[in-house]
């Protein structure tokens, strides 16, 4: 799969500022500010990359079954909001899966860390942050699509405040891997698999990326094969206790399969194999 990492720079205290304000409206009036515990509380909604609407609209909600209590007593804190807050965010991010899938497999955008503040003035409130996504991408999606996503992410926060700024910077553009399960190195993969392991092989897509998309880019058909990895935990891939390994038997089969492999696709003629014949020069 390809990816592509977003920096998105975040003005803090004007994204604690907003919030402040909306609980503001919400009580009616009533100033509670979003300091201490509380400023931490959503300066963390910024850094996980929260956008505005979506904490306004986890807020909304807390204040729905709040009113559904009865009259108000006394104005709401922004610390009640944060279970509806995140809610709304994960709901957002499982929509986001949804609408990115190929073969029952979902793409995915995660964040894989955050920076905030200064290293050398450890004293100050951190009034920025740099968040680092990850875009999975699948064999149908086009890389132009993720700039897009991520504008469509900002303008939901800038139509609910223009006081917010947001820095984009994309430094690793990786292309996806397309689609070759039907071609013939595919074909005579499961072959040389079936004849080695006597049944099939398990075919599914991997969000990892390999070399693959780059020889694909030049009209290459490509597949990846191997064994996926037993660690002695018991689980496939790898374990994060124990990281990765790989059984002595899975590596044996795995030679046997490609000698299969080798002999049956150089044993035969292009034209025995489906492939065009080369025109003589």
């Amino acid at each position: 799969m390809g990816t592509q990492p977003a920096r998105l720079r975040l003005q803090i205290a004007d994204y604690c500022r907003e919030i402040e304000a909306y609980l503001c409206r919400k009580n009616d009036g009533h100033v509670i500010r979003v300091v201490g515990p509380s400023f931490d509380l959503v300066a963390r909604w910024a850094a996980k990359g929260v956008p505005i609407n979506v904490a306004y609209e986890g807020i909304d909600r807390y204040f729905e079954r709040y009113y559904r209590k009865g009259p108000r007593r006394r104005p709401v804190k922004i610390d009640f909001c944060e279970p509806d807050v995140l809610d709304v965010f994960d709901e957002f991010s499982r929509d986001y899966t949804k609408r990115h899938q190929y073969k029952s497999r979902p793409g995915t955008v995660h964040m894989h860390s955050i920076e905030g503040g200064w290293p050398y003035r450890c004293n100050r409130v951190p009034i920025f942050c740099h968040v680092f996504l990850e875009f999975r991408i699948m064999p149908d999606q086009n890389m132009n699509e993720v700039p897009l996503e991520v504008e469509r992410l900002l303008d939901l926060a800038r139509r609910k405040s223009t006081g917010l700024e947001f820095d984009t910077e994309y430094f690793v553009t990786l292309p996806p891997c397309k689609d070759a399960s039907d071609s013939i190195v595919a074909r005579r993969i499961r072959a040389a698999h079936t004849s080695v392991m006597r049944q099939p092989p398990q075919e599914g897509v991997g969000l990892f990326f390999s070399d693959a998309s780059h020889l694909q880019a030049y009209g290459i058909p490509v597949v990846n094969y191997g064994p996926s990895g037993r660690t002695v935990t018991g689980k496939e891939n790898w374990d994060p206790e124990v990281g990765e390994h790989l059984s002595i038997e899975d590596l044996t089969n795995t030679a046997k399969v490609y000698t299969a492999l080798i002999l049956d696709v150089c044993s035969k003629t292009r034209a025995e194999l489906g492939l065009p014949t080369l025109a003589a020069k």
